[in-house]
């Protein structure tokens, strides 16, 4: 997985032990693979210039990420933050389903731009989603789901920042796209 890492805050001391706040994140085109390369879409204007193109009228795509949770506190939860999903829409309102091993943690909905294609490469930004959310070690499963026009959307990166998490362990450690049947 080729997700961001970077350790920006030593925040809260207890009994001696450190916390530590991490930001993470993961670029969407690195969910495809030779066999659903056509989902993938060159953007001068996306964070590593590619992201994940999903035209999805039926609601059966789904991004599936893995991820990884150790507790630097054993006593204490790491608290999960989604703070931002960057993504490109150029038509309509498209509807954005987020699940936590299977339990509903976001509903979003896109901007609405029709720009006749020009709105492709302006990046847009779904601000915070998740707040605070506590979960204790283990591994987790974080899937989006959509719903779009007949025109799509593209999704270039999500930002994750944890709290109390291991800054050596990766936290996406796998991604997948897949189709559910209709």
């Amino acid at each position: 997985m080729k997700g961001a890492l970077f350790i920006i805050v030593v925040a809260v001391s207890v009994c001696g032990i450190s916390a530590i706040q991490t930001e993470h994140s993961f670029e969407f085109e690195d969910v495809i693979t030779p066999n659903n390369s056509q989902f993938w879409v060159w953007r001068s204007g996306a964070s590593n210039v590619r992201t994940l193109r999903l035209v999805d009228e039926k609601g059966i795509a789904r991004i599936s990420l893995q991820l990884c949770i150790q507790s630097l506190i054993q006593s204490r939860p790491v608290n999960m933050n989604i703070t931002n999903i960057t993504y490109t829409n150029d038509g309509p309102k498209d509807y954005v389903m987020m699940n936590l091993n299977g339990v509903s943690i976001a509903n979003w909905t896109t901007y609405e731009r029709c720009g006749s294609g020009f709105e492709w490469n302006v990046p847009k930004y779904s601000g915070q989603l998740v707040d605070s959310l506590p979960l204790v070690s283990g591994i987790y499963n974080l899937t989006i789901s959509v719903n779009t026009d007949e025109y799509g959307m593209e999704f270039d990166k999500i930002d994750v920042t944890l709290d109390n998490q291991r800054p050596d362990t990766e936290l996406f450690c796998g991604a997948s796209l897949y189709f559910v049947d209709e």
